[in-house]
């Protein structure tokens, strides 16, 4: 009996008289042996139906328009495929086999347990929140060096400290929990405000993520990105392609303060969890915060306040923002403040535009939050390791989550 494949196709199993249905018609079965009038042998196995030709056989192949039809109408179909709604068949000379689909097949086999790993995993601060969340890292991919050291220093796990697109896929153990911070700069309000149609270099690095997706097979994936990621092509297809590969999927814009955070910074929150679970998002809780839990007394040593005198230049750049009537101006966060405006990766640079605190009681007399101040704003303890300076802390705090909103994500989607 020859082995050659003659013809492989996706049926959905229907039902007729309150019984589960595979109905195949097609003209290969002729050249397959299946002749009209045959008859045929079917056997049902653990994870597969098998079907002969067979002179003894108690099945008969019919017809439809002269066009041969092997129809299984069994109940025994759901003892082999429990919760498949479509089935894969392959002929091939004397013999039919159906069994699960690709992607059903790769359903079955997703972990479930406590093992995660990250994509993009910049100073690991997702990977904070997901470590919270009770799992355990396996792995993390980052390019930049000075990244991968602080996502190593405080997470345990081998760091693949490269690009995605140069990653040896059979070095990526599977794992339940894969988690992204896609890079925003093609996204980000200030490219579009630019009105910049070209491509941007960065921009297929979310497609690469689904070549990781189909190897290492996680049952849950969450990936985070700015709003406007949501509205891009490149965005959509991902979402489309997730959904394609048998994951159920929803995103929803997630406001730090929404969530009881003292922060407004904004992210988007892309679930994708294995049927039957779906998607889930915390309920919202804002809460009445200041920032005097957060603020240091004015005289701390940490606190290296600022004048016209000593920086002229910031004042300068407040007061030509201010006659320009614009918003590129610093918020002055007080004791009293209730929410702060996001802190951007170059918060630690001076850039003139981030938040300042102004003093209690010295007029025109301000300072940057310190390092301390920010890690809390951003729910990271104090003992979290950012990497040699504050220009790298910045950086990478200023491209992280909120870890509290999305341990939350991440717990209310645990299984």
């Amino acid at each position: 009996m020859s082995q050659e494949i003659l013809r492989t196709s996706i049926l959905t199993i229907g039902e007729n008289k309150n019984s589960p249905r595979i109905w195949n018609e097609c003209k290969i079965l002729d050249i397959a042996g299946f002749k009209i009038g045959q008859p045929i042998r079917i056997t049902y196995l653990e994870k597969s139906i098998k079907i002969f030709a067979d002179s003894n056989g108690d099945h008969i192949v019919s017809k439809k328009r002269n066009i041969p039809v092997i129809d299984i109408n069994n109940r025994k179909i759901l003892e082999v495929f429990t919760l498949s709604k479509k089935v894969q068949v392959i002929i091939r000379f004397g013999e039919i086999e159906i069994k699960k689909t690709y992607t059903d097949n790769k359903i079955s086999e997703r972990l479930n347990d406590d093992s995660c790993a990250s994509v993009f995993s910049g100073g690991g601060i997702l990977d904070e929140a997901v470590k919270k969340s009770g799992y355990k890292p396996k792995w993390g991919i980052e390019i930049n060096e000075d990244y991968a050291n602080v996502w190593q220093s405080n997470h345990k796990g081998t760091m693949h400290n490269c690009s995605i697109s140069d990653i040896d896929y059979d070095l990526l153990e599977p794992v339940s929990l894969l988690t992204a911070g896609i890079p925003c700069e093609p996204f980000s309000i200030a490219r579009q405000n630019q009105n910049d149609q070209a491509f941007h270099k960065n921009e297929n690095l979310s497609m690469l993520i689904l070549f990781v997706i189909k190897k290492i097979n996680p049952r849950t994936i969450i990936l985070e990105e700015v709003p406007q990621y949501v509205k891009s092509q490149i965005g959509m297809a991902t979402i489309e392609t997730l959904k394609q590969m048998g994951y159920n999927v929803e995103c929803k814009l997630l406001k730090g303060t929404d969530y009881g955070e003292l922060t407004l910074r904004t992210r988007v929150a892309i679930i994708a969890t294995t049927p039957p679970d779906k998607p889930k998002f915390p309920k919202e809780n804002p809460l009445e915060r200041t920032m005097k839990e957060i603020l240091l007394t004015p005289d701390d040593p940490q606190c290296e306040w600022f004048t016209r005198e000593t920086k002229s230049w910031i004042f300068e750049h407040w007061d030509t923002q201010k006659a320009k009537g614009n918003s590129f101006v610093s918020q002055q966060i007080t004791n009293e403040t209730t929410q702060v405006q996001a802190i951007t990766k170059r918060y630690f640079a001076g850039q003139g535009s981030n938040p300042v605190v102004k003093h209690p009681t010295r007029p025109d007399t301000f300072r940057w939050l310190t390092l301390s101040e920010v890690k809390k704003l951003m729910g990271l303890s104090e003992d979290y390791d950012l990497g040699k300076g504050k220009t790298l802390a910045g950086e990478i705090m200023g491209q992280g989550v909120l870890v509290k909103v999305f341990e939350k994500v991440i717990m209310e989607n645990k299984n």
